[in-house]
């Protein structure tokens, strides 16, 4: 079931980055966005390693202050309709 819900994530991301890319520049997004998209296939890997040597609420913590600021940074964009 996870593998479904991340295969979706992707294709939707792609079909996204694809619609709001200009179509110069399509190419040069479409890569940002794969890279950072395996990146977070880490992420499971990451939080589980990172709960063996400490608490198990110390990387979801960390994991949800890092999503907040990322939230927080991309409102005034997305009101502005550059997202």
């Amino acid at each position: 079931m996870f593998g479904a819900g991340s295969g979706l994530c992707l294709a939707a991301g792609l079909t996204l980055t694809g619609r709001l890319a200009v179509p110069t520049r399509r190419g040069a997004l479409t890569s940002v966005f794969l890279a950072l998209a395996y990146a977070g296939f880490a992420a499971p890997f990451l939080v589980t390693a990172a709960a063996d040597r400490t608490s198990a609420w110390v990387p979801l913590a960390v994991a949800g202050a890092l999503s907040g600021l990322l939230t927080v940074r991309l409102v005034r964009p997305a009101r502005l309709g550059r997202m």
